[in-house]
Order: C-alpha cells, then structure tokens, then sequence
C-alpha cells in the first residue's frame, strides 16, 4: 500500500505541529513567534501575520508578538493597524525603543500625508519624541524627530543642530545625512553641504539620493561640468545599475550633446545580461523626450528579446499611442491585452486612463469606481481615478481622497503626491501644493512638474523671491522648458522688472510659443502703453481677438470689447464663456437688461457652471433686486459648494437685512477657514455678530478689517453701528464721519445719515 502523503504546505505542517504542543501558552506563543520570524525573514509577510496572530491567541500580552505583528503590518502598508501593534508593544514593553521609533516614523509618514488633517498625527509623533529623550537625551530616533519637527515649524537652525546631534549619535545613517544635507542647502550653507554628502558618498557608495542632490545643487549653482561628474561616479561606484545611466543620457540631451546621449544608450542596450530591463528604460527615456516613435521601437525590441515581459511592454505601447493621440491602435492594443488576461488590475486601469485621455471621463469614472471596490489594493487603480476626478473639473475631493489612498497603499509612488500637489493648486490651496511639491522634489529633485507646481503656489502666496529661485533652478536643469520660461516673464511683470520679462518672452517667441503674445501685451498695459498693445493684438493673428476683447474691457473701452465679443460669438455661438465676457461689458456699459440676458444665455449653455450665476446675483444686489440675488447665489453654492465668493455674499447680503442669521453664520465661517486673513469676510463675520447681538465679538473683528483696510467706508459704518450698539456715540460719530470720507455708495451714505440723526 502506498504511503499517504499530506497536501498541506509547509505552513499548515507548522500551525498542525505548534497547536498540538500541550506546553504552556507563553512558550507556545514563542515558538509562533520564531516561526513567525523565519517567514519574515524571507518576506512572505502574510504568513508572518498569520503566524504572529496565532502567538498572540495564545499570549496576548507578548510585547515582543505585538512588536513583530507590528513590523510585519508595517511592510504590507497596514499602517493604522501597525501603529495600533506598536503602541500595544510599548505599553507592554516600555524599553523597546524602536518600536517607539516605528511609532513615530508612522506618524511622520500619517502627517505628510495630509498636513491639516493629520494635526494630531504631529501632536502624537511630539509625544513619541519627548519619551525617546527621556528616556535618552541623545537617543537618534528622538534628535531626528525634534529636527523633522523643526523643519515643519520652519525652524531651519533648530532643525540642523538637532539632526547634526543625531548624525553624531549614530553617525553616517544616509537618510539623517540627506536630510541634514537638504536643510543645509536650504539655510545656505552650500559649502557644508557639498562636504557632507561627498563624505557620505566616500563611504555609501550606493545611496543614490545623495548624488542627486549634489548633482541638482551643482546645476543651480552653475556648474555643470561637477554635475556631469558625480553623475559618473554615481555610475562608477553602482555598475550594474542602468537607471544611473539613464540619468547621464537624459543629462546629455539637456545639454544638448547628443552624440554624448546616444553613446551612454549603447552602453546600456549592448550588455543585456547584465542589464535585463533595457529596453523599457531606454524606452521611457524616449517617451521622457517625447521621441515616441524611438520609445516605441525599443518597446518593440524589448518583447521580442524577453517574450516573457511581453505585457509590460504592450502596456508601455499603449501609452505611447496614447500621448501621440493614436487612439485606435492604442484601444486595440489594450483590448487585446485585456482578452489574454481580463483580470489584470493594470490592464484594467491602462483600459480606463485610455478613455480619460479620449476625453471620455465619465465613462472612465464609471469603470474605475466599479473596480476600486474590487480591486481596493490597487495604487494604480486608485491614481488614476484620482486622475479622472481631476480631468472632469467638478471633483477635486474626490480627486484628493483617491490619491491620498494611493499613498496609502504605497507612500513610495510618487505620481499620486504630485496628483494632491495638483489638486491643492487648483482649490488655491498654495501652502498645502508646496507641501507635496517639496516632497516629489525631496525624492526627485529634477522633478520638472513638481518644480513647476511649487513655483507656481509660491507665486500665488507672494513669496516672489523663493519662486523665482524655484524657476532658474528649473530653467538650468530644462533651459527649454517653455512653461518655466513662461512663469519667469509673468513673475518679472508682477514685479515690475521689464527688462528682465522680454528676456523671458523672447525665448518664448524663439521656440514658437505663443504665449509670447500675451506677456508682450501685459508688459505694455503695466506700463501703461494701452494704445500699443491694442495696436499689436489688432495687427495680430485673428486667433487672438478674444485676448483684444479682454484688454479693450480693461481699457475701459466697453463697447469695442463688446464688438468684438459679438464676432466671437457669431463664429462659435454655443460659448458659454463668450457670453460671460459680453454680459460683463454690458454691465459696465450699465446696460442691465443686456447684462442679465448675456448672463441668461450663458447659464443656457453651461447649466453646470456656477459662474453665470454668481454674475447674476452680482448684478441683482447692485440693482437692489435682493431676492433675486439670493436665488441666484444659492443656486451658485448648489453648482459649487466650496465657491467662497458666493458663500461670502449671501452671508453678508442676508446679514445685511437681518434674515437667515445661523447659515449666514455657517457659511461665513466656512469663508473664514479658508481665507482668514480676509478683511471682507471678516467684516461679513462681524456684521452677523452685530446683527445676533454678540457685540464685543463684532467690535473685534472690525476693528481688525478698518486696520487692515482703513480706507475702507464699508467698515467704518459697521464700526460705528457696532459701537453705536455698545453705547459708545461719540467713537461712533469719529467712525461714521470716517465712512463719509472714504467715497461711500449711495446706499451706503443713506444708512451714514440715518445713524448720525440716532448718535447726535
């Protein structure tokens, strides 16, 4: 008779044999435990977690069980639970300091994720920190976390002494270094730096990110031929590495030395032993340039030679013909891998993102939704319905939630943090886009969209000196980057240097771009040379009559911009935008019913657009036509219910005549939250204290808004109403005689009259 044999495997033999030991439940749960361990040695991290959960059945008070659950949780991106296993691990076990450690990497990683959101997160990671130093004033763990902490506080001095005093505790660890490196870098201390990061590199020869970020310093700063250089050591001290390669290749091409570019190629695609994956990287470095018909043919190349990497380079093909705009073979190409292998989560995702970029988004987000619920592992996934969400304009949250659990998922992909640095760009939240933009740049300084996008929010928050360092860093990494050049001429105007903007526009103008135009035209109307620029935009191409629309409206010439609206709308009838533009020009021309019927239309053609009703109630309030502005405000916030214009205005406007006090109240906070340094919202707010009674509330906040905005009549009079509600008629007086100075409106100068006959 033939033996019978078992089918379990070899981890089903271990629970059999581990729970049939009768011996007592701590050792039992030790020996799991070190079972656990072998597992996780070898990374097979699920069967670790099986074998960590059983040990913790049988001892749940095992610190060292919950420590390594922890870990184990930790490398499979269970990072809520992982905490939850390392906080159960040092209460247990108050000496284990690096699961106190883990800890707090958790809580750094949980706030950079989402830096509003996460305060608590910072708070946590603050406590961790205090109980590292006392129980060691030069604990490592605890001196980095008071310099990260110090970094967030943007205190640059406190943050380079405390990670020098971790680099002495535990000297040479190549993250601590970097980061000392960086906040070096960033306080100016070019020369210390570039000593650190060498030293680093005589002894971790293969920490790649250090020779980055002395190769990005040495291009900003001019030179060159030493970043060239440690681009080669880099290569040198890491020979089996083709991405290094890769990165000297793409150098050449920025430096226009294609001879140079193409031989660092062959160096890669002639040894395909020693570098398997050539052809994609080689590949993507065409698609990098936009050589797609180049990046196709090695594509192709790279199938033939490893025909078991078949599917990666037919996805690789599809997205090729997709950014060359081949939509057909690109769709025939993703459908044939879909029919090999229909499951495949990236094939699925490739499939739905060919559908975004053929502008068919709602049918991508369909697909995509329906699959996240299968597929909720999936960062691909999950990045590209964030990428849907974004290319349909209206779900911006939406767009956020779905990168944030990319990151989740996998905190290392980076097109997911470069996705929320998007995101925040476009709700204006320009702190929170520099925030994710430091960090692409932090893993990729020659990121070119994440140093646009930071450039572009630190404009937005009038830190001109930091973004134009941002550009030129830029501009001497990617001297043809049109869109660098681009923001470099609308800085050099914001600050008023002309010289420095024609530099800018000509290059623009150099490479065909024509964006060259409309910077030309700013520069002229800030200098007040109204009557050159139009004379240009008139001798120009036709395509830009819109943009002499614009400039005649803001030339105070209604009617000529109103002319050449009525061409425009003529040749494309079904524009929304078109008729916004005209409806404006009439109600400068205070042409009320010609306003009101441009402002219809374009509601007619854009029935999603929050816009034609805000212009709308505009119009309505100034005519005093109030219910009708209260209707068409609350149908703006219905179509957009973060437009803070909107939400402002109906608080102030049902403030104003006494109605509707607690959601005046809770819009106008809404307001404030996100705009806090708004004289005009904080002048909403305390209008509504006033109206509500709550006095002393009102009189605080207006007296903010008059200091920040004293020539305002507006303020003066809600001042003075407010102290006049105090019973403070002689400053009420000073306040109403104030608002008369300051060019009040008719409205405005009736209600001064009526609370002057009150104060005496």
């Amino acid at each position: 008779m033939s033996p019978i044999r078992s089918s379990a495997g070899p981890l089903a033999l271990i629970l059999v044999a581990l729970s049939a030991c009768n011996s007592d439940p701590r050792v039992a749960s030790k020996r799991y435990v070190a079972n656990g361990n072998q597992y996780f040695d070898r990374g097979k991290y699920k069967e670790a977690s099986l074998l960590y959960r059983r040990g913790l059945a049988k001892d749940a008070k095992s610190a060292e069980a919950w420590y390594r659950l922890g870990l184990t949780n930790n490398k499979l991106a269970l990072y809520g639970e992982a905490r939850r296993d390392f906080t159960r691990a040092t209460d247990l076990d108050p000496a284990n300091t690096d699961a106190l450690a883990k800890l707090g990497d958790l809580d750094l990683l949980l706030y950079a994720l989402d830096p509003r959101s996460n305060q608590a997160a910072l708070a946590d990671l603050k406590d961790v920190t205090a109980r590292l130093l006392k129980r060691n004033k030069q604990s490592y763990d605890g001196l980095r976390y008071t310099a990260e902490i110090a970094l967030i506080q943007k205190d640059l001095k406190t943050a380079i002494q405390k990670f020098e005093e971790a680099n002495q505790s535990r000297p040479d660890q190549p993250e601590l270094v970097l980061a000392l490196a960086q906040a070096l870098f960033a306080d100016h201390q070019d020369e210390r730096a570039e000593t650190l990061a060498a030293d680093l590199i005589s002894k971790e020869k293969t920490y790649g990110p250090i020779y980055d970020l002395l190769y990005v310093n040495y291009l900003r700063t001019g030179r060159p031929a030493l970043a060239e250089d440690v681009l080669k050591q880099k290569i040198a001290n890491n020979p089996s590495e083709g991405a290094y390669l890769m990165q000297l290749a793409y150098h050449y091409y920025m430096t226009n030395r294609r001879p140079e570019m193409d031989s660092t190629i062959g160096r890669l695609t002639a040894k395909p032993d020693a570098f398997p994956d050539a052809r994609r990287q080689v590949g993507d470095f065409y698609v990098r340039i936009r050589e797609f018909d180049r990046a196709i043919q090695q594509y192709e190349l790279g199938r033939k030679e490893n025909p078991k990497s078949q599917r990666i380079y037919l996805k690789k093909m599809v997205e090729v013909l997709a950014a060359q705009g081949k939509n057909a073979p690109a769709a025939s190409l993703a459908a044939r891998i879909l029919h090999d292998d229909p499951k495949d989560p990236e094939a699925i995702a490739l499939h739905a993102a060919l559908l975004l970029d053929q502008r068919q988004t709602n049918q991508a987000i369909a697909e995509m939704e329906q699959l996240a619920a299968k597929l909720a592992g999936s960062p691909l996934l999950h990045y590209n319905l964030g990428r849907a969400y974004v290319a349909s304009g209206e779900r911006l949250d939406q767009a956020r939630a779905q990168f944030q659990e990319t990151l989740k998922i996998d905190p290392k992909f980076l097109p997911a943090r470069l996705g929320l640095a998007e995101v925040e760009l476009k709700r204006g939240e320009s702190a929170r886009a520099t925030h994710y933009a430091e960090q692409v740049l932090n893993a990729d300084p020659s990121n070119l969209t994440a140093g646009m996008i930071r450039a572009r929010a630190l404009i937005n928050m009038a830190e001109y000196v930091a973004a134009r360092d941002q550009l030129s860093a830029i501009l001497k990494l990617n001297p043809k980057s049109n869109d660098a050049w681009f923001e470099m001429g609308q800085l050099d105007l914001k600050e008023r240097r002309y010289a420095e903007a024609e530099t800018a526009l000509q290059a623009l103008r150099d490479a065909n771009d024509p964006r060259w135009l409309p910077g030309t035209v700013e520069s002229l109307v800030q200098r007040g040379r109204w009557v050159q620029a139009i004379q240009l935009l008139e001798t120009s191409d036709r395509s830009h009559r819109f943009l002499l629309a614009n400039i005649l409206f803001r030339a105070g010439k209604y009617s000529e911009s109103a002319v050449q609206l009525r061409t425009l709308i003529d040749q494309n009838p079904r524009s929304a935008e078109l008729y916004l533009r005209l409806g404006e020009c009439k109600a400068a021309l205070n042409d009320s019913a010609g306003a009101i019927a441009a402002f219809e239309k374009a509601r007619e053609l854009a029935p999603n657009d929050a816009a034609p009703d805000l212009n709308l109630a505009l119009l309505f309030e100034r005519a005093q036509r109030y219910a009708d502005a209260r209707k068409a405000y609350q149908e703006a916030i219905r179509k957009q219910p973060d437009n803070l214009t909107a939400l402002n205005n109906l608080a102030y406007l049902d403030a104003d005549q006494g109605v509707n006090l607690d959601q005046a109240l809770a819009y106008a906070q809404r307001v404030r939250a996100r705009r806090p340094d708004d004289p005009d919202v904080i002048d909403t707010l305390a209008l509504i204290c006033i109206q509500k009674n709550l006095t002393d509330d009102g009189l605080r906040m207006l007296r903010e808004a008059v200091s920040r905005k004293p020539g305002s009549a507006t303020y003066h009079l809600h001042l003075a109403l407010a102290l006049y509600q105090k019973g403070d008629r002689a400053t009420a007086r000073q306040e109403l005689n104030a608002a008369r100075r300051n060019k009040p409106t008719g409205k405005e100068e009736d209600q001064i009259k009526e609370l002057l006959a009150k104060v005496g």
